[in-house]
């Protein structure tokens, strides 16, 4: 394992509380219409100079499962679980095979690319996609963006962060056509 990934691990087996976690499963009921004492709160921002952990490049964490971890972790979407005992927001510990938007596009036979340290995209094609395409029953993902990321969650959960699974409210998820048993604790 990676040496920083097993400091993050230790960082948020000490600092993430199952009281402060029930809290935050409360606060975010509100996403499904049930009644709370307050609205959760999530901050989003860049992730702050003196942060003790900080992110790869975008373009390394592909073909890295712990490397991806680390990111998800560290700072994903502008929000941090690394930092949620310093932030004091109400963000779920989750982490997801982030393979970008591209797993939807590519289940419909969208080229995909990445180039750099971007995220993957769908590539830019001189043909016009066909509308009947969408008509079609959907067949696979395309091995460029979607080959990986079910393994990979499953990966996130069974092999690589086997303490999590006693967390409460963890999840971690790909796609809606994953194969793997649900990694969602309760």
């Amino acid at each position: 394992m990676l040496e920083n990934l097993e400091r993050l691990l230790d960082h948020l087996a000490a600092t993430l509380e199952e009281s402060r976690q029930v809290e935050i499963d409360h606060a975010i009921g509100a996403l499904d219409f049930e009644p709370v004492d307050r609205p959760p709160w999530i901050l989003c921002s860049p992730l702050p100079d003196d942060a003790p952990f900080k992110p790869y490049p975008h373009g390394a964490i592909f073909d890295n499962p712990e490397k991806m971890l680390f990111n998800e972790l560290v700072h994903a979407f502008d929000t941090s679980i690394a930092l949620r005992n310093r932030v004091g927001d109400d963000l779920p510990a989750t982490v997801r095979a982030n393979f970008g938007t591209v797993l939807i596009a590519s289940m419909f036979g969208a080229p995909v690319e990445q180039i750099g340290d971007n995220p993957p995209w769908s590539a830019t094609t001189p043909r016009r996609f066909p509308c009947s395409r969408l008509r079609k029953p959907i067949r696979r993902i395309s091995p460029k963006a979607g080959s990986h990321a079910s393994p990979r969650r499953w990966s996130f959960t069974e092999k690589r962060w086997p303490r999590a699974r006693s967390w409460r409210g963890l999840s971690a998820s790909c796609s809606p056509t994953s194969k793997a048993p649900s990694t969602t604790s309760s």
